[in-house]
């Protein structure tokens, strides 16, 4: 340790607690301008001859901390005493964590299926996987005074009340609750008062993140915060109630966040898994690209895992991508700055060239594990369609001042995936598009991160803006925040044409219990039937497809029933079979058995 008494304009240096022999008396005073840089650790002033070796751990502080000898502490870090040692919460082993590679079969036991993908159909034939964007309803808020970030998330409580938070003025945390989903107020809380606002609940400037539950942590600490912090770092605040956050003094991650940070929970992986945006990418034509990198971590208290990369690793990561002329990215903000993400992380959420339209990336992904069904993820990226930096002159044209537009507007699509690291995106029909509603033409929609359910429905919320990205001209009394109506496991389902049956045919599977059940929905004149196959392809007496009733309606939760052996599969529990639908006309969303 190094301790400076102004009082006696003495140093003192001490070595494993020992103090060691004392200098002269000195006076600290400001740098001359020169080649030495205002300060280097590890290395000289002019950062030559680095220190040959590793530093675990450095601390500043105020005050005389050491005035004599001492024993040093394990870590400076509060929490090292404090990383979790709970048992985890753990759902089932993943069933597609490596979707290259068939299984001789799947043990799909009772989990519940959706049909978000093909990753357990062996034939689909002309059926396809369809995007199902939510109803529109109700606006719930409007008329928003201030400061009010875009980036949104909502989660219920342990009253079964909807919380909504976003920062308002100086980045400051804030929260909005309702009982019945449509009607948000500011609760008055103790220590909320700032400004205009009596519910503020960080009073620090974050912006960049997002409220969860965690189910691993004590109740004292339940909810957490992880955001950007004052564009220092990636840090990790904790509430009892969520309605009043402290911040860990050890930041997570040594970056800066240039947007939202997602996180959840993998209870099937056992990891803490979060999604942060890096502007290391470039589009086409030399401009930022937002691209979105992966973090996961065991522990959320001490420091996320990292291993900072050599300028050759940064190369060679670099190679295929399209990526900034600044190599190593953080020397674009000087020694003491930290740096925003760049090639440290596996790049996940990016543009697709030859997909999406030039010129076009990901705002926030808003990932989320479904926690409604095992092996669902869902992510609901933020397309960002620019028109400044971009190509051809009729496309940019659209940025000009006399337009009243602005640098672009945002739609919200789909994405999916069976283990939280690789994605599908379904880009039409956007899930959230812009446009009219209520009488408000909106140019910009950001979903929030979260979902609620409620009895046979999902709640999701968005937040749109009259207003183009970056706007020329603003109508800010307009913004509003809207709840979205989503059917049950209803983001992607299966559909058959009209005009004709057709067939698909799961994979070799095993199941426990005695009925099959589906969310389906066929409307009036569409229909369905179910078969079992032997593990060659034969049918099942008794469980044909041809001897299947017609599944003819909508259900979110109907019984699959056969002439002679009704609903009872029960004979065929544990043993290797296959599914066979035969549709037309319909929309499958999820399958699964159950014991009733």
């Amino acid at each position: 340790a190094f301790v400076y008494s102004a009082a006696s304009n003495q140093i003192k240096h001490f070595v494993d607690g020992k103090l060691q022999l004392l200098p002269q008396s000195v006076k600290l005073k400001s740098l001359q301008e020169g080649d030495e840089d205002y300060m280097s650790i590890g290395r000289n002033g002019t950062w030559g001859n680095p220190l040959q070796g590793k530093i675990d751990e450095l601390r500043f502080s105020q005050g005389l901390i050491y005035n004599n000898e001492f024993i040093p502490p394990p870590s400076f870090s509060f929490l090292y005493s404090q990383s979790q040692s709970v048992e985890m919460v753990k759902g089932p082993e993943l069933l597609f964590d490596n979707n290259s590679i068939d299984k001789e079969y799947y043990d799909i036991s009772t989990r519940k299926h959706l049909f978000i993908d093909d990753a357990l159909l062996a034939d689909v034939n002309d059926a396809k996987f369809v995007v199902n964007p939510p109803k529109k309803a109700e606006i719930v808020m409007t008329n928003i005074k201030g400061m009010f970030r875009k980036h949104l998330n909502v989660l219920e409580d342990d009253d079964g009340n909807i919380r909504l938070y976003t920062t308002v003025e100086k980045d400051f945390l804030a929260v909005w609750i309702s009982n019945d989903g449509i009607n948000f107020k500011a609760p008055v809380l103790k220590n909320g008062n700032f400004k205009d606002h009596n519910n503020v609940v960080l009073h620090s400037s974050v912006g960049m993140g997002m409220v969860f539950i965690d189910p691993n942590s004590p109740k004292e600490e339940r909810y957490k915060y992880v955001s950007d912090y004052h564009r220092r770092s990636v840090s990790l605040f904790y509430s009892e109630d969520g309605l009043e956050f402290t911040r860990y003094k050890q930041p997570v991650l040594p970056f800066r966040s240039g947007s939202q940070c997602n996180i959840f929970y993998d209870d099937q992986k056992q990891v803490y898994t979060a999604f942060h945006r890096s502007d290391f990418g470039s589009t086409m034509l030399g401009a930022t690209e937002r691209d979105f990198v992966m973090t996961e971590t065991k522990d959320l208290l001490t420091p996320w895992p990292f291993t900072p990369l050599s300028v050759e690793e940064d190369y060679k990561r670099a190679e295929g991508k399209r990526v900034a002329d600044l190599i190593p990215w953080y020397l674009d903000n000087g020694p003491l700055t930290p740096g925003g993400f760049a090639l440290e992380y596996p790049w996940i959420f990016s543009p697709i060239d030859n997909y999406d339209p030039p010129e076009t990336d990901i705002y926030v992904p808003k990932a989320i594990k479904y926690p409604w069904a095992p092996d669902t993820y869902f992510a609901f990226p933020i397309i960002y369609f620019h028109y400044e930096e971009s190509l051809p002159v009729t496309r940019l044209i659209l940025m000009d001042p006399k337009r009243e537009r602005g640098s672009g507007p945002l739609e919200t699509q789909v994405s999916v995936s069976r283990n939280g690291t690789d994605w599908k995106r379904y880009p039409r029909p956007a899930y959230v598009g812009i446009g009219e509603h209520e009488g408000i033409d909106f140019k910009t929609a950001y979903t929030a991160q979260g979902m609620i359910k409620r009895g046979n429905e999902i709640w999701q919320y968005v937040f749109c803006e009259p207003h183009y990205h970056s706007p020329w001209k603003k109508y800010e009394d307009k913004r509003s925040v809207i709840r979205l109506v989503q059917r049950l496991d209803g983001f992607i389902s299966l559909d058959s044409p009209y005009d004709k049956e057709v067939y698909v045919v799961t994979k070799p599977i095993k199941f426990k219990g005695n009925r099959l059940s589906l969310n389906i929905d066929t409307d009036a004149a569409g229909y369905a039937q179910v078969g079992f196959l032997d593990e060659n392809g034969n049918d099942i007496d008794g469980f044909s497809v041809d001897e299947c009733i017609y599944i003819n309606g909508d259900f979110v939760d109907t019984e699959v029933e056969w002439l002679n052996k009704g609903k009872d599969v029960n004979e065929l529990e544990g043993r290797v079979v296959k599914l066979i639908f035969r549709m037309r006309g319909s929309k499958l969303y999820a399958m699964q058995f159950e014991t009733k």
